[in-house]
């Protein structure tokens, strides 16, 4: 199976969209204000404070409703004119937030075609006390004309250019030199004399724009505010597709290796991306695997089904066969009377054979019960070995075995349940016997160690052939000459589910580790 690559998860990869979306957005809107801005730069660069200088021949004659007061000052822009004592005699334009001013008041109003700039700001001196700062610079014919004014807290002034005719300032006087007198509105003034000789002075209130500015400026804003939304909607369809794009790559990759899992194939797609598809992936292979192995599982255990019922039905049609056949044959009378009983001996131990195979088979079936359990209690493994032996020892030599034991003196407790572990020594004794020749040793070695016990039982003699070594303990393998003596292939299976289910293990020994066979058995010490 091809191992998926990670590359962070689906949170990673919607946060690294979305970044990339507001970055996208951000520079998107940053070029386009960046654009409104040198619009609207254009559209009031067009208004030059020197402009009212147009109007003076209107002033000069006192058409003064002639005068623009929106294309200079704004929608909310008004005028307010006096004479030389200072006295209101012309007003125009919205409500304004005062109409009387002295000769201090106007000193302290910038010119509005000098374009003036004013900055306003506190200071704090070496010793604490509080000074503010008034800057103004101004245009005159072409030069900047720079001018500061220091006042402290008393609003006396400390250091002017020498235009101003008091010595401290009222707060409104402040607030009209720093072009601070209300929020809402700028005061500039504009001097100029009548043709009749008379001297004025206009009060420009509000913001010098026209109303065609405004216009422009708010068209600029809508299309602006537009031309965002429609740049917002095309870049949210982009990044739904492409995030759609990244969605369904691994939905449907693993769509199709769901449909080639139905079809039985097995199709492992190596993917690369967000850790949690990533995971599914895996899995989802790991799951296709254990199916895989799961249904070649199930299709060995049907050909060892098939084959058990095979070797059943073999071991027991033989000895069935011969009991049928020597029964006809001793009811039809073509026994001769002299061998009828070495006719009815046979019979009789072919019905005993026929018995054991039985008794095996029951056995084994109860074996494999899943509430098969034994009754473990806690016995001396070295006595219960060695009484085995010893009942066992005469067997032996009488079949022309010699034996040898290793049993340490000692006591070394272990979970037997007695009969069942004797069954078990019982079923691998009987398969040396059977498969060995005079002569052969069978040897009996019990060592301990700190948390269980190894017994090994083995022989000198023939040994199991190489094609039998690895399915030694699955049922049914028996060689030629079990086969040919009516061998069930089920004692070392017997055994092996015998000393598993005392919580042990029982394994073949390799040849290079033992001449002959060796079957070494652990069991946990308690």
């Amino acid at each position: 199976m091809k191992k998926s690559n990670k590359r962070g998860s689906v949170f990673t990869l919607l946060l690294k969209n979305y970044i990339l979306l507001t970055l996208i957005l951000l520079l998107f809107l940053t070029g386009l204000f960046i654009g409104l801005l040198q619009k609207m730069n254009g559209i009031v660069a067009g208004i030059e404070p020197s402009q009212i200088l147009e109007y003076n021949e209107v002033l000069e004659q006192e058409r003064f409703n002639d005068f623009p007061i929106k294309q200079i000052l704004g929608i909310k822009g008004g005028i307010l004119i006096v004479d030389d004592q200072y006295q209101p005699i012309y007003q125009n334009g919205k409500a304004l937030p005062v109409t009387s001013f002295d000769k201090n008041d106007i000193a302290c109003i910038s010119e509005y075609s000098l374009a003036p700039e004013i900055i306003s700001k506190e200071m704090i001196t070496a010793d604490g006390q509080r000074q503010v700062s008034i800057s103004i610079l101004e245009k005159h014919e072409g030069k900047d004309i720079f001018r500061i004014y220091i006042l402290d807290k008393d609003n006396t002034i400390l250091y002017q250019p020498g235009d101003l005719p008091m010595d401290t300032l009222t707060a409104k006087q402040v607030r009209l030199l720093s072009d601070s007198f209300t929020p809402e509105y700028s005061i500039k003034k504009h001097s100029f004399v009548t043709t009749d000789g008379k001297t004025y002075t206009m009060l420009l209130f509000g913001n010098p724009a026209r109303p065609e500015t405004a216009e422009a400026l708010e068209r600029s804003v809508y299309d602006f505010i537009l031309l965002c939304l429609l740049v917002y909607c095309l870049i949210i369809f982009v990044f739904v597709i492409f995030l759609k794009k990244k969605i369904s790559k691994p939905l449907k990759l693993l769509c199709s290796e769901l449909n080639h899992l139905e079809n039985g194939e097995s199709q492992h797609t190596s993917y690369r991306g967000p850790k949690e598809f990533v995971e599914i992936f895996d899995s989802f292979h790991s799951l296709s695997e254990r199916l895989h192995q799961s249904e070649q599982e199930r299709q060995k255990l049907e050909l060892g089904r098939q084959k058990m019922l095979a070797d059943i039905s073999h071991d027991l049609r033989t000895p069935i066969s011969v009991i049928q056949g020597y029964s006809k044959a001793l009811h039809d009378g073509v026994i001769p009377h002299k061998q009828q009983s070495q006719y009815l001996e046979i019979i009789e131990q072919k019905a005993g054979n026929l018995n054991e195979l039985i008794n095996t088979f029951y056995e084994y079936s109860k074996m494999e019960h899943p509430d098969y359990v034994l009754n473990l209690v806690s016995e001396d493994i070295c006595n219960t070995l060695r009484d085995y032996v010893a009942d066992r020892y005469a067997e032996l030599e009488l079949a022309g075995f010699s034996v040898k034991v290793d049993i340490p003196e000692t006591h070394i407790m272990c979970g037997i349940d007695t009969a069942a572990f004797r069954r078990a020594l019982d079923n691998i004794v009987n398969n040396c016997i059977k498969h060995n020749q005079k002569g052969t040793t069978f040897s009996v070695c019990l060592t301990p160690y700190e948390k269980q016990v190894c017994i090994i039982l083995s022989d000198n003699g023939a040994g199991i052939p190489a094609e039998l070594r690895d399915t030694i303990f699955a049922p049914f393998v028996v060689g030629e000459a079990s086969r040919s003596n009516y061998g069930s292939g089920l004692g070392l299976s017997i055994a092996k589910k015998i000393i598993e289910a005392h919580n042990g293990n029982i394994t073949l020994l390799e040849r290079e580790l033992a001449d002959g066979t060796a079957f070494e058995i652990t069991l946990p010490i308690v």
